[in-house]
């Protein structure tokens, strides 16, 4: 047999293998991800309606094998372990015809390798002077992201140029697999098809297939370009489109959206086009539009960007020409214009050098926008005040919306933040919310040794969109002042705070000041920690007794003015604040004595708390100011958590009044998740009546129950429902009721959904609600790796079960 070097020909042992380098043939290292699918899971959004005709007519199916290659036939050999390879390139063959400086001619399970990539054919033919290569009959070309065979290929493979004929390829990464007369390679970047077939269902199968005279992968793209393109279902031909791109990985890309489909007692038929811009990596934009069968066109926009120092989020929506004309349920002041029905919200954060800036700001053209539309909002919208909790609601059953701007400064010890709290309120009603126009808050923290110092001033000008004589509204001064010292050894810990809030007001309508509130205060905390460590158990046991103790004044004949102030919620945390109230227009609670024990039980190895049961009781004094609503004397909560690791977890929370022998508030959730999609949830929450803080002549009280099921029913099929109830007003909140199918290549959702919707109405010179009920269906249609059309009920379980999350598919 011959070896071959570039310095000449050598004989070798006849019958061993030919394997020479050739040192120009260096090779790259392996191509880089070729496709890119857009932000939230962007897929072009096709018709599917010909597609399920297609399926539940039984359509003869067209015989045909699999198109493309599978994993198994990609397999790229690990040369590491090959002596002498490096760099360069490395052939074997069994035999060689070789000029040297010209060319090569060699036969027999050709093997072209390096530590990178692999050529593979039963001949081929090497030009020395232009690095070409000609491989023929069982052509392979595999690397770590792109595999093709075919029956001849010829270019300079070394650099990524060359054409494979009759070609199958398979790109791993995307699952992108496919046949083609001829596979044209230009570069590391770019591949064409022509007369090809491809498709990215899963396992192997060809459920759906697109058929094309063009298709071009482009990695800068990160797309797959179709002209002329035609898709199958089981070979049956279904829709015919002259142009199409289709992103085919997770990175982000401009392309549409997945096409929304949904139908509603009040709007009729919706459905929604989106089309996302990557702008840059910190800037996208989204512009849709939503047609409404029974109301119109809405026009929807969203521009979000994030940077080192800032992030922000611009939402708006905008209906022309509303059908619905009919204006009498809306009070005149309103003025609610069926030619311009609107809606935009702002969240903006920058910080710089301890300066932050903050902006939440949502207005409306009136207020059934977003009952009737349900529009996203910007981030923290909903939420009414600075408290940023990460529970979004639903835009239609908002109260009010956001409008506050604040700029705040912090240093070491230093805090100032000066801020504009307004609302557009949503439910008339409640037209008596107090705004902060402006407010300067100023908080100063210093520590000497163990002792701890807090001073915090806070300077508020309120006023009311609906003035009331009997709420009050003008300026707020209070002036907090807090030591406290913390102590704790191995018997336990102690922690002494002495204080005192100092409050003056002075109504708008008032030339002199108001009155002024002096709240001094003694609060002792002490309590200790029993742990037990369990011989053969990893888990431990911790006790904790603890005792408060609060000494305290507050002005018996103090009105409750309720700025931004509200009533604690009632739980065993709450027992040992010294403050009944989280805000600035309340004081400590009086005299009060508050006992309890918490029991936990923790996973030694993580941390993890597996369990934790908790009661405890408080006594006020009855000559003091009542806490809550006219509540004094005794009261009992208890607390009970299970989040073992297991199927099982669950909570309880009661609160008990011994005064009026009732319970006051409570709390159950009780979920069950063995595994995989299974889901079963129940909740229920109840609140008796009690005053709102400065809200005397309102007494919520609510009793809610809901239950939420989902769960696999068997061959890919998952059943889900919802079901919640007020008790109080014996009324269905929400139900809903849906099955999918999660195929192989395909999935298909469909619900249905009825809840309870309320508007509001113009009667008689007054507002009153509209008990009506809205009914709705989804439809969701998803060809995997291809496009998805429809709006599931994903988002309704999202916002109304605790830790819900979507099955993967």
């Amino acid at each position: 047999m011959t070896e071959l070097s570039q310095s000449g020909i050598h004989q070798s042992a006849p019958g061993s293998l030919l394997i020479f380098p050739i040192m120009a043939y260096s090779w790259t290292s392996a191509k880089t991800q070729m496709f890119t699918m857009p932000h939230r899971f962007l897929r072009f959004g096709l018709r599917p309606l010909l597609t399920l005709i297609a399926l539940c007519a039984g359509a003869p199916l067209l015989a045909a094998g699999s198109i493309g290659l599978t994993t198994a036939q990609c397999l790229n050999p690990d040369f590491a372990g090959v002596s002498g390879i490096d760099g360069s390139a490395h052939i074997s063959a069994l035999r060689a015809n070789v000029r040297p400086d010209a060319f090569a001619e060699i036969f027999g399970d050709v093997l072209i390798y390096n530590k990178d990539v692999r050529l593979q054919a039963d001949n081929a033919q090497l030009s020395f002077t232009d690095n070409r290569i000609t491989l023929n009959n069982n052509v392979s070309i595999v690397d770590a992201n792109l595999c093709i065979t075919g029956t001849r290929a010829s270019g300079n493979f070394l650099i990524g140029e060359g054409s494979v004929e009759q070609a199958q390829f398979l790109q791993p990464q995307s699952n992108l697999r496919g046949s083609a007369a001829e596979i044209k390679l230009s570069g590391r970047q770019r591949f064409e098809l022509s007369e090809g077939v491809v498709t990215r269902c899963p396992g192997g199968t060809d459920f759906w297939q697109i058929s094309s005279g063009s298709l071009v992968a482009d990695q800068v793209q990160s797309a797959l370009t179709v002209k002329n393109m035609v898709l199958r279902i089981k070979q049956v031909p279904v829709l015919y489109l002259p142009y199409l791109k289709i992103p085919v990985t997770t990175e982000r890309q401009s392309g549409f959206l997945p096409i929304g489909l949904s139908q509603n007692s009040r709007n009729g038929v919706e459905t929604d086009l989106k089309y996302y811009f990557n702008l840059r990596s910190d800037l996208d934009a989204t512009l849709g539009l939503r047609h409404m069968s029974q109301r119109g066109q809405l026009f929807e926009a969203e521009v979000r960007g994030l940077g080192a120092n800032q992030q922000g989020q611009f939402n708006g929506a905008f209906l022309p020409e509303d059908r619905v004309t009919d204006l009498r349920s809306l009070a005149p002041s309103q003025n609610q214009d069926a030619s311009n029905r609107n809606m935009m919200s702002l969240f903006y954060d920058f910080k710089l050098a301890g300066l932050t800036t903050k902006i939440n700001f949502s207005k409306a053209s009136d207020l059934n926008f977003l009952r009737d539309f349900d529009s996203d909002l910007a981030p923290y919208s909903g939420h009414l005040g600075g408290l940023r909790p990460g529970n979004p609601q639903y835009g239609s059953i908002l109260p009010a919306l956001n409008q506050r701007i604040s700029l705040q400064y912090e240093r070491t010890h230093l805090k100032a933040d000066l801020s504009y709290q307004g609302f557009q309120m949503l439910v008339p009603q409640l037209n008596q919310q107090i705004e902060k126009r402006p407010e300067l808050d100023i908080q100063y923290n210093r520590s000497l040794g163990r002792l701890r110092g807090t001073t915090r001033l806070r300077l508020t000008e309120s006023r009311m969109q609906d003035p009331d004589p009997d709420t009050f509204q003008g300026q707020r001064q209070v002036f907090d002042a807090q030591l406290t010292w913390p102590y704790e050894n191995a018997l336990g810990y102690l922690q002494s705070t002495v204080g005192a809030k100092l409050r003056r007001y002075r109504a708008t309508q008032e030339a002199e000041a108001g009155p002024v509130f002096n709240s001094p205060f003694l609060h002792v905390l002490a309590g200790t920690r029993l742990t037990h460590r369990g011989g053969t158990r990893s888990i431990d046991r911790i006790l904790e007794p603890k005792i408060s103790i609060t000494l305290g004044r507050n002005h018996r004949d103090q009105p409750q003015f309720g700025i931004d102030s509200a009533w604690l919620e009632p739980n065993y945390p709450s027992m040992f604040n010294p403050y009944a109230s989280v805000g600035a227009d309340w004081g400590v609670s009086g005299h009060t004595l508050a006992l309890g024990v918490d029991h936990r039980w923790l996973e030694r190895s993580s941390g993890h708390q597996l369990g934790r049961i908790s009661v405890g009781q408080s006594y006020q004094a009855t000559t003091d100011q009542p806490a809550r609503g006219g509540r004094r004397g005794h009261q009992t909560d208890f607390q009970a958590e299970l989040t073992s690791a297991g199927a099982i977890t669950g909570r309880i929370d009661l609160s008990y009044q011994h005064q009026q022998q009732a319970i006051a508030s409570g709390f159950l959730s009780l979920s069950y998740r063995p595994g995989g999609s299974t889901l079963i949830s129940l909740q229920h929450r109840y609140r008796t009546a009690e005053h709102l803080f400065g809200q005397a002549g309102i007494m919520p009280e609510s009793s809610v129950s809901q239950i939420a099921l989902q769960a696999p029913i068997g061959k890919g099929f998952q059943v889900r429902g919802l079901w919640g109830r007020n008790n109080r007003a014996s009324k269905d909140i929400e139900s809903l009721l849906g099955v999918s199918y999660n195929g192989c290549c395909w999935t298909v959702d469909a619900a249905y959904r009825k809840s309870f919707d309320p508007k509001l109405t113009w009667v008689e010179g007054q507002y009153q609600i509209d008990a009506q009920t809205r009914t709705g269906i989804f439809i969701s249609f998803e060809l995997k790796g291809l496009m998805q059309i429809g709006s599931d009920m994903t988002r309704v379980f999202e916002r109304s079960v605790p830790g819900f999350t979507a099955a993967t598919r």
